[in-house]
């Protein structure tokens, strides 16, 4: 199951964005990082935009996780999508985490929701090829005072991302959105710094009990020697051959964990379900 949706839309950058490579810095200072202290393989990483860069507590928010952040500030979706090979791919990451997409409206009013999340679907395919095996979390745009007016954008493209991670293996989706709103339905005030965009640390309590549930336990892959960053070009991989590589337990099981997607209660949970024989490429499921 795809999302068909136009795609062309999906890298229109503004002119000024266009000309130069504005997380240059940011990219180099990963870079600096990981020279003078290699991160290990197999962590869950953070990437997407400020929301992801300003919490510096997060390893502190799941101490039983290890959790490497590579988000930069002001990043749209297609900012992510080009520079995974510099964010996600060297980690080999168990995870990936994701929180972006509100700057894409922010920075172009003509956007709708179909076009932003043709740009989601495009990161999603593009880490799935190459990381087959791997867990796949959005984290909701969330709402906030500053782009309360983006809000139905932000409803109607978070609703078709949530619909079709529903139907992926691996992956899941965190609504942030029921535990954000006051009871007379506008965001909390006081969990929001002076700009009304950004959270604070009360902020940050909130999302966590959310996201701790859908983070990938280390343990889990114990039975994989390391998580396999698939280098194939893009729509050559071959779905069985990964499933039998490495998920051979559960198939000769007859059984999968996947992340079954709840808009009532605004998180995933884990269930056990039959192993269909489409495992793999989303490309070659059913509708």
């Amino acid at each position: 199951m795809g999302l068909v949706l136009p795609l062309l839309v999906a890298f229109v950058v503004s002119p000024a964005r266009a000309q130069a490579d504005p997380y240059a810095a940011d990219i180099a200072a990963f870079k600096k990082q990981d020279a003078e202290h290699p991160p290990a393989k197999g962590q869950i990483v953070f990437i997407g935009s400020s929301s992801f860069t300003r919490w510096t507590k997060v390893r502190e928010a799941f101490p039983s996780h290890t959790i490497l952040n590579r988000a930069f500030g002001g990043s749209a979706l297609p900012d992510l999508t080009k520079h995974l090979d510099d964010v996600v791919f060297p980690y080999a990451p168990r995870q990936v985490v994701v929180y972006c997409g509100e700057n894409d409206f922010a920075y172009d009013a003509m956007l709708t929701a179909p076009d932003v999340v043709a740009r989601f679907n495009d990161l999603y395919r593009r880490v799935r090829a190459r990381l087959p095996d791997a867990q796949f979390t959005y984290v909701s745009m969330k709402p906030s005072p500053s782009r309360w007016s983006l809000a139905p954008k932000f409803r109607a493209a978070n609703a078709a991302i949530e619909k079709f991670l529903s139907h992926e293996s691996r992956a899941s989706f965190v609504d942030v959105w029921p535990v954000m709103l006051g009871a007379d339905g506008q965001p909390i005030p006081d969990i929001f710094v002076s700009d009304k965009l950004h959270m604070n640390d009360k902020g940050y309590e909130l999302w966590i009990p959310l996201i701790e549930k859908v983070l990938v336990k280390e343990r889990s892959l114990k039975h994989l020697e390391d998580v396999t960053v698939d280098r194939s070009p893009l729509g050559t991989t071959t779905p069985s051959a990964q499933a039998l590589e490495g998920f051979g337990w559960w198939i000769r099981a007859s059984r999968q964990r996947r992340w079954t997607s709840s808009p009532a209660l605004g998180t995933s949970w884990m269930s056990v379900q039959p192993v269909p024989q489409y495992m793999g490429n989303s490309s070659t499921r059913p509708s």
